[in-house]
């Protein structure tokens, strides 16, 4: 009985542990890009809802002014280049707990002409790996 609910402890407070790491991530995303979010909706005429589900929820939309919002965001922030590439040395340093090999596999799948369309490919894709990384491995 005491070993049973010794794991059940256990699976509790590693489920809790992965949560953590998880919340932390998001906060650290969310305190990078907040000092930039009111001028990007000014800027480019998001849905200021869509561009809370994104800040707040991780969540990505393809309406394009939401596209576009995610390129000043990410401009702004220095995440990306003007070019379109990404600045692999901002995101590793500026935010704790980044999968790198995250980073690189959606840089190498971020590929569309369109800076707006090419900034939602790698936020959307980087922000999944992110999340499963954390699932799996905390």
């Amino acid at each position: 009985m005491k070993i049973a609910l010794f794991v059940l402890l256990l699976h509790f407070y590693a489920g809790v542990a992965d949560k953590y790491e998880e919340n932390a991530f998001l906060e650290a995303r969310l305190n990078f890009f907040l000092s930039f979010y009111t001028e990007c909706i000014c800027a480019t005429g998001v849905d200021p809802a869509e561009a809370n589900s994104w800040l707040y929820m991780a969540e990505y939309s393809v309406d394009p002014c939401a596209e576009c919002f995610l390129r000043c965001m990410y401009l702004k922030s220095s995440v990306m280049n003007p070019d379109g590439t990404i600045n692999l040395h901002t995101i590793t340093n500026k935010m704790p707990y980044v999968n790198v090999t995250a980073v690189n596999e959606c840089m190498a799948g971020s590929t569309s002409l369109d800076l707006c369309q090419r900034s939602h490919e790698f936020g959307s894709c980087f922000i999944e790996i992110a999340l499963k990384y954390y699932s799996y491995h905390h």
